[in-house]
């Protein structure tokens, strides 16, 4: 809607001029880049801050065109107009900073996203380019996938952080939902598409770790602390405090308290081993040992399964477990 000079000028005062038109010009900024992004990027993107600066100022005077307008039915018009025309220069140097400093601020997350995509289509050039004849090491194409969703989760959380999954739940689906996608990528390698369904559970179990993980560093950036998950079950709780997800295990730390029943508070280390266990490993019985440094005893107890079940990433084993 048009805005009265005569509002804008005698009510709110020259002394707010400088934060209101520099509003008005990020405003405006944040129009024209979200334009930009959605209709031709990159080639619909201005990129010089001179040349920013000039559209800032086209802006400007099509804000007062259609925005400022002058009542000559006013007594004070003539005065009110000469006031405007004295301020005009600062109001419009101060609308085109604002324009400039918005525009920049939201091309540069797309620049970000085209750059990790660009990257990612180098990689996977590089993986197609590879010779046919390692294409049938099993174990590899397996481990080529799980990469593959990881290298694509990170680019996803990365440039959308922080408008990002959260749940367990969503960030499968997401992972779901893109796997599609890379699956056409491979159309002409058989060995990698002959099952869709083992090519998906692969693709989404490197994606979810590497999605939450990328999200965890930005929050971590951005000073946000992960909140503990708690749970109640006949007087018990059972708090989960942190996630690390290493090269070769996974370890939730975890605390359990069960007043009546245990003493205190207890601590331990629930481990998901991702690589191969040890066969001494996996009949090892539950024990402890004392530390030097430490009188509280330390337990390690091993949930050994069946012979059958006996596989990479199969086996969960509780460790560190003390008294807080």
């Amino acid at each position: 809607m048009p805005m009265e000079a005569h509002e804008f000028i005698s009510k709110k005062g020259f002394g707010l001029i400088s934060s209101y038109m520099t509003q008005q010009g990020d405003l405006h900024g944040s129009i024209a880049a979200s334009g930009a992004i959605l209709h031709g990027y990159p080639q619909s993107v201005v990129r010089g801050e001179e040349m920013l600066r000039r559209l800032g100022e086209q802006q400007f005077e099509i804000w007062e065109e259609e925005i400022l307008y002058f009542d000559p039915a006013l007594e004070d018009a003539q005065e009110i107009k000469r006031m405007w025309s004295r301020e005009r220069e600062k109001a419009r140097r101060l609308f085109a900073t604002g324009f400039v400093e918005a525009y920049q601020k939201h091309i540069r997350p797309e620049d970000e996203r085209q750059k990790r995509n660009q990257e990612h289509e180098e990689r996977m050039q590089k993986l197609n380019k590879e010779p046919y004849e390692y294409e049938t090491d099993r174990p590899l194409i397996r481990q080529k996938i799980m990469n593959e969703g990881s290298s694509v989760a990170r680019n996803e959380a990365g440039a959308l952080y922080p408008q990002v999954f959260r749940t367990r739940a969503e960030i499968e689906q997401l992972g779901q939902t893109l796997c599609g996608k890379q699956l056409a990528r491979y159309d002409y390698k058989p060995n990698y598409t002959d099952d869709k369904e083992e090519f998906t559970h692969l693709f989404v179990s490197g994606f979810v770790p590497a999605y939450e993980q990328e999200v965890a560093e930005k929050d971590k950036q951005a000073g946000i602390k992960p909140q503990p998950t708690t749970s109640t079950t006949q007087g018990a709780t059972l708090t989960l405090k942190q996630v690390e997800r290493k090269a070769n295990e996974y370890v939730y730390h975890i605390e359990l308290t069960d007043p009546g029943h245990i003493d205190g508070v207890q601590t331990a280390e629930v481990v998901y081993p991702l690589g191969e266990v040890e066969p001494a490993q996996a009949f090892a019985s539950a024990g402890y040992a004392v530390s030097a440094s430490d009188s509280t005893p330390s337990y390690k107890v091993i949930v050994p399964l069946p012979t059958s079940q006996q596989q990479k990433g199969a086996r969960l084993y509780v460790r560190n477990v003390k008294k807080k």
